[in-house]
């Protein structure tokens, strides 16, 4: 088992991202639309669990004590991550940076390998990048580049306020793309 947290989009950002997917569908084929969470914030890559009901335990207090985040999308960017046979591409919406964030973070995994072994992700830490994915795999490195080329330029220019938080469960049992979002909370409210 497996588990993640993300920051939901509002739904303005959910729709420019859909868009920028279906638009680079229509013109490559790539089929991206079909990705299994709905668009979001990575705030914590997945990791082992021992307990479902434990990490959720966590979880809850955690958002209990987290309040809204204001959060700024501003640029498309391509980015590279290494599946163990070769190197993917990923289609990202950048976060700009913010301290606020950048410390939620650092706390998560902090507090997590304190309570949990083996809790790192391999991008995890300081020089973790917050963005939200457009694409990811699926599709040739050089296929990246040449869509990345072809929409480097899109204007994004999109701020929200990040209000709730999810768990995202996903069984190792079955294909590793199947995860769901298995709670969401409120951001600085009790369950």
């Amino acid at each position: 088992m497996k588990a993640a947290f993300i920051l939901p989009v509002d739904y303005r950002v959910h729709n420019f991202i859909r868009k920028l997917e279906h638009s680079i569908d229509q013109r490559y084929g790539t089929h991206f639309l079909s990705t299994w969470v709905p668009p979001h914030i990575s705030l914590k890559l997945s990791f082992r669990i021992p307990s479902l009901v434990e990490v959720e335990e966590y979880f809850d207090r955690l958002a209990a004590g987290i309040q809204p985040i204001r959060i700024t999308l501003d640029r498309l960017e391509l980015s590279t991550w290494f599946d163990g046979d070769e190197d993917q591409g990923v289609l990202w919406l950048a976060v700009r940076e913010n301290r606020r964030l950048r410390d939620l973070h650092l706390r998560i995994n902090r507090e997590l390998a304190a309570r949990f072994e083996n809790t790192r992700a391999r991008y995890d830490g300081p020089d973790f990048r917050f963005h939200a994915s457009v694409a990811i795999g699926g599709a040739p490195l050089d296929l990246y580049r040449r869509i990345y080329a072809d929409y480097r330029d899109t204007e994004v220019a999109l701020t929200y306020t990040a209000s709730c938080i999810s768990l995202v469960y996903l069984d190792e049992s079955s294909d590793p793309s199947e995860g769901c979002i298995f709670k969401t909370l409120c951001l600085g409210t009790k369950t």
